[in-house]
């Protein structure tokens, strides 16, 4: 329930199987946590949909829009099947499963397995029903789409500047960040991965402008994705402190997203500056880099 902005402060007891299936990871001394089939679905009500995809008028089954790199699904569904059951149990066309007299999404069925389990899909693809097992692992990127608990946020603050890793935490900042996030940012944590067969890097957000002289007229520059500094691509705010470290010609030069827009500082004045804003703000340390 942690992901919807509309219970908070709501209780609710934690489902048996939630609770059994958690006693059962962790029996090995570690928690895997849960695996992700990886695919993006449609529900299929229509009907003229249905009979030109050769289905059979039974109200069952959802197609797959898309298949995400590097997940359990990979190289084995195609964009175009249809998932017509799930270990056996039927997937109606608004991707819901009988679960126990509930009517609950089909991806309940995966969510009960372990990491390192399979997972039998009954697929409609070429005009013909088959059957593909799926052995089930983590998805590289779901780790960073969770809430995360108990770990500093890191920061760097250079001239006033202040740099923060993108993530669900940091667009949380927002309040009801669906409705009030910058829509860059909440595409590139989002959605920008299932366009790329490439591991997520990480990215870099100017989070804050504290003012001070030195960087005057920036303010406006807030919750831009920093792109480059100095010439140098950063996804991580190690590598940006890095890069700080090589000026172009005596100058900090930020290369923002979206918009190809840039952002410059006179190194000499900007390192000079840059003791008189920590005292004026009460910073103790210019970054945590863990």
């Amino acid at each position: 329930f942690q992901a919807s902005m509309r219970l908070n402060d709501v209780g609710y007891f934690i489902p048996v199987p939630v609770i059994r299936r958690f006693l059962q990871d962790v029996k090995d001394g570690k928690y895997d946590g849960y695996g992700d089939l990886g695919v993006v679905t449609s529900n299929l009500n229509n009907p003229a949909y249905r009979a030109f995809l050769g289905l059979k008028d039974d109200n069952r089954g959802v197609i797959v829009d898309h298949v995400l790199p590097r997940s359990s699904a990979d190289q084995l569904l195609r964009e175009g099947d249809v998932i017509l059951a799930v270990d056996g149990v039927p997937v109606e066309a608004d991707s819901t499963i009988d679960y126990h007299g509930y009517s609950l999404s089909y991806q309940q069925t995966v969510e009960q397995k372990q990491i390192g389990d399979t997972v039998d899909i009954t697929i409609w693809r070429g005009r013909h029903a088959q059957d593909v097992r799926v052995p089930l692992r983590r998805y590289p990127e779901a780790d960073r789409m969770r809430a995360e608990f108990d770990r500093p946020a890191p920061y760097l603050v250079y001239a006033g500047l202040v740099f923060m890793e993108l993530n669900r935490e940091y667009l949380k900042t927002f309040g009801n960040y669906w409705e009030s996030a910058d829509k860059h940012l909440l595409y590139q944590h989002f959605f920008a991965y299932m366009e790329t067969d490439k591991p997520y890097l990480g990215r870099v957000v100017l989070a804050r402008v504290l003012p001070h002289r030195i960087n005057s007229a920036y303010t406006g520059l807030v919750n831009s994705e920093v792109a480059k500094v100095n010439g140098q691509t950063v996804h991580t705010l190690k590598e940006l402190a890095k890069a700080l470290g090589e000026p172009s010609r005596g100058y900090e030069v930020f290369d923002l997203a979206p918009g190809d827009q840039m952002l410059v500082l006179n190194k000499a004045a900007a390192d000079k500056a840059q003791p008189e804003i920590m005292q004026r703000y009460g910073i103790l340390k210019d970054r945590y880099l863990p």
